[in-house]
């Protein structure tokens, strides 16, 4: 592990169990692999047991672990034996739980926009924009792969402040907004 990654690792947060299963720190790794399996978690749409399984594996691993059980020809066979497994869990409450972790693990500041320009829609996933911009950064594949979501959107979004390429909306810029809104008429 880099002198980066295990300062970042310090604070870190409890992670939920889903599925009976403690979850590691969700991180670019993790999501990457889910975009890539085009999981349904990731990329919305109805979450089946099967898409949960599969993401709960990929989440309580490290990602390279995970790949090598997610290319492992006995796959099925976990996918059905865990399905046996939970079969009197609370789905419903497991995947509320899962997203809740996810959500909790996306934190990018707010980007203050100009007026003046177009937004540009973007066509890359939003995981494939965040591992090029982490590598062009100059952080090690292994670091970035392994880098929680919300520390490589915040080391990017720092670069692009650095660089004048975003204005970011500030606790102070918000306790303003707040002020604000609370004494309009």
């Amino acid at each position: 592990m880099s002198h980066l990654a295990s300062i970042l690792k310090l604070g870190h947060r409890s992670t939920p169990k889903v599925l009976g299963v403690r979850l590691r720190e969700f991180c670019v790794g993790h999501a990457l692999a889910l975009h890539r399996l085009d999981n349904s978690v990731i990329s919305g749409g109805d979450v089946t047991v099967p898409d949960l399984i599969e993401a709960v594996t990929i989440c309580s691993q490290s990602p390279i672990e995970a790949v090598k059980t997610i290319n492992s020809p006995f796959r099925w066979l976990l996918i059905k034996l865990w399905s046996f497994r939970i079969r009197k869990m609370n789905l419903v409450v497991e995947m509320l739980k899962f997203e809740k972790w996810i959500q909790s693990s996306i934190d990018a500041p707010e980007v203050l926009s100009s007026g003046d320009k177009k937004p540009k829609r973007l066509v890359m996933p939003w995981i494939e924009r965040l591992v090029i911009a982490i590598l062009n950064l100059g952080i090690s594949e292994e670091t970035a792969l392994n880098m929680s979501v919300s520390d490589a959107e915040r080391f990017v979004m720092a670069h692009a402040e650095m660089h004048g390429q975003v204005e970011l909306w500030s606790d102070e810029q918000n306790a303003l907004w707040e002020y604000a809104a609370s004494h309009r008429n």
